[in-house]
């Protein structure tokens, strides 16, 4: 048995678990939801012994890495790091194991929401590996929660299912439906509509200077910038989140409201920089991986790619611009020469959420009505904003929507990065225990645990 074929069997036993917990609580007069989570919102449980190949894997013992403060603190963030044949390069296989959802995560406020309301399931998806590859465990469980419900006596769930994503969990799902139509299915076959907050269809703008600079609460328990870096670079999944590439942008500038490709040269605003492009290719440092690049350049046509019109009317986006008073489109600056150790990576003043610009977070080809807007909510807590869960409330029970910007709620609240950082030097320092941070304030847990991210 192959180390993939143990880990995927690892995955398909807890899909199995989560279909049958869904179906066990399962109310028929309610919609479904099921939640796509952002990168890295997805958990990490590790096993405590390594693979043999020959050997039968039969090890039930396996602890959460992703995110368990205590493991991050011990340094045990580096077993993230995947060798150049997709495998966990410390030989302990990794499995996603649903949603962070409990207090170092985000999306309590989800699931109170649709508390009483609807049927509601997360699922996790492994971020550290490619979206075209994670879909399928969407289409899993999907298949599982149906036969598991009709066996009950009930009519088919996911007829009345709404496919609920946040950030990177937008392109996996994406990517779903883009296996839907390719198979000649009926998209209503299998959810009743797709709705995404914040997604990076066309990247990020913080992904890219982590190749150069790592994470700083990462690189605090995880042996520097420069070993962060090196780990980052070792994931496959989230090259996808670097800025697409002017061959799929362009296009698309006119829709997107762009009127040049937004990377540019931070001396000279005439050039371009495209990182998918070989005249560029010298700005990334030697160990990011051009097998990646390549893998990501395709990926990024594919999300791109539009979908039927029956099918795209059924997909919807929320954006967020958390920019005051900004009204000019997102770019990236990028030095030619920053000197070692330095992010060469700048931006201007332009519409962003904190990690996503607002021309990257819709796609192009979803009719404009199905885009709505809102000021003023950071990416990180996107999912959970009282506005945000208001429209995709609205979208579900096929209530109007108002055009335009949404008059926005606030929260959820965070505590300035500084204040976070300093408490785990205390722990770091053994002047206080890990235990200690269970006691921190809910806003302090969300930075916290968005220092970790890196999406």
């Amino acid at each position: 048995m192959s180390y993939s074929t143990v880990v995927d069997e690892l995955r398909q036993k807890d899909l199995e678990l989560r279909a049958q917990a869904f179906a066990d609580g399962y109310n028929p007069g309610w919609p479904s939801v099921l939640l796509l989570p952002g990168g890295m919102g997805s958990r990490l449980i590790r096993s405590e012994v390594p693979y043999t190949p020959g050997v039968p894997f039969t090890n039930t013992r396996f602890y959460e890495l992703w995110l368990d403060f205590a493991k991050a603190l011990q340094g045990e963030l580096q077993y993230i790091a995947m060798n150049a044949f997709g495998e966990d390069e410390s030989g302990h296989p990794l499995v996603a194991s649903g949603e962070l959802s409990s207090i170092v995560k985000k999306y309590d406020g989800v699931r109170a929401f649709f508390a009483g309301r609807a049927n509601f399931a997360g699922l996790g998806y492994d971020w550290r590996r490619t979206p075209d590859k994670e879909f399928m465990y969407v289409r899993g469980f999907l298949r599982r929660i149906a036969e598991k419900v009709v066996a009950r006596g009930h009519a088919d769930p996911r007829r009345r299912l709404t496919l609920y994503a946040h950030s990177q969990g937008g392109l996996v799902a994406k990517f779903f439906l883009n296996d839907v139509v390719e198979r000649g299915e009926n998209v209503t076959d299998w959810c009743e509509r797709t709705i995404t907050c914040c997604s990076p269809f066309y990247g990020t703008w913080s992904h890219l200077s982590r190749y150069y600079v790592g994470e700083t609460l990462p690189n605090m328990v995880t042996g520097g910038a420069g070993r962060v870096s090196r780990i980052v670079a070792s994931l496959k999944g989230p090259y996808i989140l670097l800025p697409a590439p002017k061959a799929v942008l362009a296009p698309r500038f006119a829709q997107l409201g762009l009127v040049r490709y937004p990377v540019r040269d931070a001396m000279n605003q005439g050039i371009e920089c495209d990182p998918f492009n070989a005249d560029t290719r010298p700005r990334l440092p030697a160990y990011v991986s051009d097998d990646y690049l390549v893998a990501a350049r395709h990926q990024f046509t594919q999300i791109d790619a539009p979908l039927p019109a029956q099918v795209a009317d059924r997909v919807f986006h929320i954006r967020s611009n958390d920019v005051a008073g900004a009204s000019i489109p997102f770019e990236l600056q990028w030095a030619a020469n920053a000197g070692a150790g330095a992010d060469p990576i700048g931006h201007n003043a332009g519409m962003h959420d904190g990690t996503v610009p607002f021309w990257a977070a819709r796609l192009a080809s979803t009719p404009d009505a199905n885009v709505f807007d809102v000021q003023g909510v950071a990416h990180g807590g996107a999912a959970e904003n009282s506005t945000v869960l208001d429209v995709v409330w609205k979208l579900m029970s096929n209530q109007p929507v108002l055009p335009g910007p949404q008059a926005t709620a606030p929260g959820p609240h965070y505590a300035k990065h500084s204040e976070v950082e300093a408490e785990l030097g205390e722990v770091q320092a053994g002047r206080r225990r890990p235990e200690d941070l269970l006691a921190l304030p809910a806003d302090h847990f969300r930075t916290l645990v968005d220092g970790f991210s890196l999406s």
